[in-house]
C-alpha cells in the first residue's frame, strides 16, 4: 500500500507505470479538506484515466478507486 501525508494544500499524485491487469489504486481524503484542497490523480505516461489525463477528488472524505483494465485506469466501485 502507498500513502500520502495529510496536507493543507492541493495535492497531485501520478499513477504508477506498468500496472498489472486488474490492479486497483484507491485515493481517499482522510483529512476532510478535498473540497477546498483538491486531490488530482494524473495519468502515468500514456495510460489514461477514464479516457482523459487526470481525475480530481473534490469531495471532503471522498474516495476514488481506479482499476487498470489492460488499456487504461477506470473508475471502480469501492
Amino acid at each position: 500500500a502507498t500513502g500520502a501525508l495529510l496536507t493543507m494544500s492541493a495535492l497531485t499524485l501520478t499513477l504508477p507505470q506498468g500496472p498489472g491487469l486488474g490492479q486497483e489504486f484507491m485515493v481517499q481524503d482522510s483529512s476532510g479538506a478535498a473540497a477546498s484542497n483538491n486531490i488530482t490523480v494524473n495519468e502515468s505516461a500514456s495510460i489514461q484515466v477514464n479516457g482523459g489525463t487526470s481525475v480530481t477528488l473534490a469531495t471532503n472524505y471522498g474516495r476514488i478507486t481506479l482499476l487498470y483494465n489492460g488499456t487504461m485506469y477506470v473508475s471502480a466501485a469501492g
